[in-house]
């Protein structure tokens, strides 16, 4: 005696499922194997490109660029050895655009009998947190200036003198930046000789 088994039944969903992954399977290595199979052209009589997986005397492999692929396990490899820089606790230090004798220039010579003497000086940006900028002339500090002003300097001695400001971190007196030099001549009357 025949049984007939019920569509409905245990047996009879595990068989369809089984043919159905089957098909799956194999239709997975059928467009697999399309895919890998080479790519051929030749030209029609119009000079056209005509593209096809079959080879002719004429054709010729068409040389495809391999597809870019990403490995995310790559990826996570190389982020676990990266090494990462902690910002530095020392604060770069800032720097002046301007910081200059202005006037008088360069090179001038200034006439003055009693010496007297006014430097402009420019300071861009301003003065500052824990900078003092000082005058320096001839190498020695002059005095402190509060930025962009004037400084009035009287009874210089005549001949040639150097200006420039530098810029001085308050917390340890380190020289932080200077500015250009200005070379400034004193023209006076020379003092009156003694007699003897």
């Amino acid at each position: 005696m025949y049984t007939i088994n019920s569509l409905n039944s245990p047996a009879a969903t595990s068989s369809v499922h089984m043919n159905r992954f089957l098909i799956t399977i194999c239709l997975l290595f059928a467009a697999a194997s399309a895919i890998a199979a080479p790519i051929y052209v030749t030209e029609d009589e119009a000079g056209n490109p005509v593209f096809s997986d079959q080879k002719s005397e004429t054709s010729e492999v068409v040389k495809l660029r391999q597809p870019t692929t990403y490995d995310p396990g790559e990826f996570i490899k190389d982020y676990d050895k990266a090494t990462f820089s902690v910002p530095s606790e020392e604060p770069v230090e800032f720097k002046y655009k301007t910081l200059t004798v202005a006037v008088p220039g360069n090179q001038e010579a200034i006439r003055d009998n009693a010496g007297n003497l006014e430097l402009l000086f420019v300071i861009k940006p301003g003065v500052q947190t824990g900078h003092s900028v000082a005058l320096i002339m001839d190498g020695v500090k002059h005095s402190n200036v509060k930025g962009t002003g004037s400084v009035q300097l009287e009874n210089v001695d005549r001949g040639t003198h150097e200006f420039y400001l530098q810029v001085i971190r308050a917390a340890d007196n380190s020289k932080l930046q200077a500015g250009p030099v200005t070379s400034v001549s004193v023209l006076r009357r020379a003092p009156p000789r003694a007699s003897h």
